[in-house]
């Protein structure tokens, strides 16, 4: 059960360290300018996966995969619903609410490591209390 929180976090922080790497080559080249940057977003990337297989992994413990699934298609879609109406409020900067590695795009990170273990906390009571 740990070993699929660990294979979520090791494929998020790899695919985001790849990403980062070409985004920097990319800048380096001259292909990317320093606002269009990738790289400087990928705290709220890697806090906004961490959050979903937060909520993913407990569902799909409790509820089934199938159920599961369409549980964590829901979740998302709110709340991408939200994020979405909240960025048509932050035009004026682009609709990116986060420039650079803020303040806010760190809380992001940190905020997700602790959502990440109470989710860890809740499949491991809920895969005890299973029946196979």
């Amino acid at each position: 059960m740990l070993s699929k929180y660990l294979l979520g976090v090791v494929g998020t922080l790899f695919c985001s360290l790849t990403m980062g790497v070409f985004s920097l080559i990319g800048m380096s080249m001259g292909k990317i300018s320093a606002e269009n940057n990738i790289a400087f977003l990928l705290p709220v990337l890697i806090g906004g996966t961490l959050i979903m297989l937060s909520v993913a992994l407990p569902l799909s413990f409790w509820f089934g995969m199938e159920k599961a699934r369409l549980l964590s298609i829901l979740i998302i879609a709110l709340a991408c619903g939200f994020t979405g109406a909240f960025a048509g409020f932050t035009e004026g900067n682009n609709g990116l609410p986060f420039q650079g590695w803020s303040f806010t795009g760190l809380m992001m990170i940190v905020v997700s490591v602790i959502i990440l273990a109470l989710s860890v906390m809740i499949s491991l009571k809920v895969f005890d209390r299973r029946e196979f």
